[in-house]
């Protein structure tokens, strides 16, 4: 569960160990994940866990183990760290709070009292996820059926996104069977989302870049594994922490969908600030969209985040006008991509972007000016200009 509290606690005293954990246990939210009688154990998971929380009970002699929370804090600054301690000196309260202990508690420990301060470390952790989602912008890439050019414009548009000098942006494939991302950029990966995911506690955002594929055009891939035979499930908590630690790394995630709307599919559907929804101008995708969009909002409650995305767009010759399309579906599109199968065909072959291999096509202007509605903070990005003038898609940049 994303609201889960994941908790470690030591303490060298056996009986005041099993009262804390004992406590802890009948919150609901919270996961015990470890106890340990000796504070070199504590330090070291610590770090490779990465808990939400840890908490140490001190006896009287506090030296070693505030040594140890400066050691903590110095190599992991965003650690919340917990200490209790039946000490009444103020001198060895202000030395936690120097140390860079988050709360103080009494020992032995009010049940109380312990609620209250894993409900404000709860609250600060929602205070700053919000804050990080308002610097990093999450854009699930999904299709309508397969064959409508998601990949390819997951691709182009992290391509373009990435030409920006202040973004660092990142493209996640989640067709985990079947995707090919790599082909569209000419790359091989070392490492796949789920080697990542089952990983997690051992990342951190220098370790995360160093995992992707980093192409010429400053994109970061993370692409399905090479193997059909790899078919490790995917815890979704890991999964989730995956995604906090890629929104604390890049300006912009992008993730390419798969056809399976999968439970991961799911999850990052839920976590996205937007989601481009891909389909052809015929009445199958058409009414794939009225069927996809009854599943965002019944299912996984997103519906108020997806853009309609209509590509291969050739007014000459479709049949179905806009008009029409837009009485089908009940809304209206939102963004077009003309159809231009000469610069696709030659990008897709050579494995090169568009902005690269036809930079003044129509088809790559409309992607670059697809990328500027992205280049502000999402709360902004909801509503692009050209859509609040009333008529979006005459504004279209092409």
């Amino acid at each position: 569960m994303e609201n889960t509290l994941r908790v470690i606690i030591a303490a060298p005293q056996e009986k005041a160990r099993d009262t804390l954990k004992k406590q802890l246990l009948r919150i609901e939210r919270v996961v015990l994940e470890a106890d340990y009688s000796s504070y070199g154990c504590f330090a070291e998971e610590l770090l490779q866990r990465k808990p939400d929380v840890g908490i140490l009970l001190i006896d009287e002699d506090s030296n070693i183990p505030l040594k140890m929370v400066r050691q903590i804090i110095a190599k992991s600054p965003d650690s919340v760290l917990f200490v209790a301690s039946s000490s009444s000196d103020g001198n060895v309260i202000l030395q936690c709070m120097r140390a860079g202990v988050s709360e103080f508690l009494t020992a032995p420990v009010c049940f109380e009292e312990l609620l209250q301060a894993l409900n404000r470390t709860d609250e600060n952790r929602r205070i700053r996820d919000d804050a990080r989602r308002h610097r990093c912008s999450l854009v699930a890439v999904a299709g309508s059926a397969g064959g409508v050019g998601t990949t390819s414009l997951a691709v182009n548009l992290g391509c373009a996104l990435a030409s920006v000098t202040s973004h660092s942006v990142a493209l996640i494939d989640l067709d985990l069977n079947l995707g090919d991302t790599d082909i569209c950029l000419d790359t091989i990966a070392a490492m796949t989302l789920i080697d990542l995911a089952e990983s997690v506690d051992r990342l951190d955002e220098k370790r995360l870049r160093r995992s992707l594929v980093r192409h010429a055009t400053g994109l970061h891939v993370l692409s399905r594994p090479l193997s059909l035979t790899d078919q490790r499930e995917i815890d979704l908590d890991k999964l989730h922490r995956l995604i906090n630690l890629l929104e604390e790394t890049f300006s912009h995630v992008i993730f390419d969908l798969s056809k399976g709307y999968t439970a991961i599919d799911q999850a990052v559907l839920s976590r996205s600030d937007q989601i481009l929804l891909m389909t052809h101008l015929d009445p199958s995708g058409l009414h794939n969209v009225i069927r996809l969009f009854a599943f965002f909002d019944e299912v996984i409650g997103c519906a108020d985040k997806v853009r309609l995305v209509l590509n291969h767009v050739d007014r000459e010759e479709t049949s179905l006008s806009l008009k029409k399309a837009a009485e089908i579906i009940g809304r209206n599109i939102d963004w077009e991509i003309p159809y231009d199968r000469q610069a696709l065909e030659d990008a897709r072959r050579g494995g090169i972007p568009l902005i690269e291999q036809a930079p003044r096509a129509v088809i790559t202007d409309a992607i670059v000016g697809l990328s500027n509605t992205f280049t502000v903070a999402p709360a902004l990005a909801t509503i692009p200009a050209w859509q609040r003038s009333g008529n979006p898609v005459s504004q279209m940049p092409y």
